[in-house]
């Protein structure tokens, strides 16, 4: 504490009459002691609220720093540059709506010959070529200083650093409105438990985002505590109060005696302050690309959700003529959604879908219930009602 102290001294001097000011007069005032820019509530009256703006809706706020966490490994990297190239490609990012812009990326882990290997799959996914990436420019600092900030030791706040300068002015010259940094250990130099530096940081990253009408997208190493407990935090949760959106990239829970699918990977919204927290999007690695499992949004969502729920419908019955009921508990052994993702022929739906699908059945009335089985042993079995389809 005694050095953050002696940085306050040293920044906001005293005299023996108190505070000394700054010699600079702005309207008879010397400028620090200008009027603080106040906001009266009444002159909203009568106005329309603006609307809030995203990078990805839902997930990636503009002006706002978002943090992308992910064990070593995990594939943050990856998806980060899929981030990069849907915006700039003006195409969607695991299924949901970005906003088509320019983008700039900085890679800390991966050399040139690495970005230029993983954009292959990526530009294939979206059915593009390197001479499509216009709007993407990106860097690879493997091996060199990349901090942002300088810190005298791990408790003083930072000096920005050079790179910093040049960065801010090549981002703005060339109009980027996404900003990825991979990965925060690179570009911090200090105590990631300190709050001051944390806070101080983020801010930083912050006013960036704020100028360019865009986000910066940090990614960063969840602790051992925050891999055990699920969270994907580590260091001060100062990061995590600071930022106003983290996701979270990990492998998903399997039942105890259940061998992992090597593949799979689930992107968790472990903060979201301008909309639901907690939403899991559900991905799979293919060919060098993450491909979400969810439906996609738009006309095509709702096309895949109605198919859903007609197939739902047809192995309700499928199962009856099998004499394997299938049961609306989840607990139950023959739950249906996780019976019906087991099938061969779920076409590729999986649990998640067909419990949406259950549900939406059930609200309108063209699924329900019935007890079967003996009195001391009845339980409830799902049947489809005819005479609402």
């Amino acid at each position: 504490m005694a050095n953050e102290k002696d940085w306050y001294n040293k920044n906001f001097p005293r005299n023996g009459a108190g505070v000394s000011h700054s010699p600079r007069i702005i309207d008879g005032r010397p400028a620090d002691l200008q009027p603080l820019k106040w906001i009266s509530p009444a002159a909203w009256e009568g106005k329309q609220a603006p609307e809030r703006k995203w990078i990805v809706a839902d997930m990636i706020p503009e002006g706002n720093v978002t943090l992308l966490a992910g064990d070593g490994g995990i594939g943050k990297s990856l998806l980060a540059l899929q981030l990069l190239s849907a915006c700039a490609l003006g195409k969607a990012w695991l299924g949901r709506g970005c906003r088509p812009c320019k983008a700039v990326g900085i890679f800390c882990e991966d050399d040139r010959d690495e970005l230029q290997i993983r954009l292959g799959p990526i530009l294939g996914h979206y059915g593009s070529s390197m001479g499509d990436l216009d709007d993407l420019q990106i860097m690879s600092r493997v091996g060199e200083d990349s901090l942002l900030v300088h810190h005298g030791d791990q408790w003083s706040m930072g000096e920005e650093s050079p790179l910093w300068t040049r960065l801010q002015n090549d981002v703005l010259d060339f109009g980027a409105e996404v900003v990825v940094l991979d990965s925060l250990h690179d570009f911090f130099g200090g105590n990631e438990n300190s709050r001051p530096q944390a806070r101080q940081f983020i801010g930083l990253l912050r006013s960036l985002a704020v100028r360019i009408r865009g986000a910066v997208v940090l990614t960063s190493h969840p602790s051992m505590s925050g891999r055990s407990l699920g969270t994907g935090e580590a260091g001060s949760t100062a990061w995590n109060n600071a930022v106003r959106a983290r996701l979270y990239l990990t492998s998903p829970k399997v039942d105890e005696g259940q061998e992992p699918e090597p593949n799979a990977r689930v992107l968790i919204n472990k903060k979201a302050n301008y909309s639901k927290r907690g939403r899991e999007l559900s991905l799979t690695w293919k060919e060098g690309v993450f491909i979400s499992n969810e439906p996609e949004e738009g006309i095509l969502g709702v096309i895949a959700r109605q198919s859903c729920e007609s197939l739902f419908l047809r192995l309700v019955e499928r199962s009856m003529k099998e004499g394997r009921r299938v049961s609306p508990t989840p607990r139950a052994p023959n739950f249906a959604p996780s019976a019906f993702s087991r099938r061969t022929d779920n076409e590729g739906f999986r649990e998640r879908d067909f419990r949406r699908a259950m549900e939406t059945l059930f609200a309108s009335g063209k699924i329900g219930t019935v007890e079967i089985g003996p009195p001391s042993r009845k339980y409830a079995s799902i049947v489809v009602n005819s005479s609402l389809l």
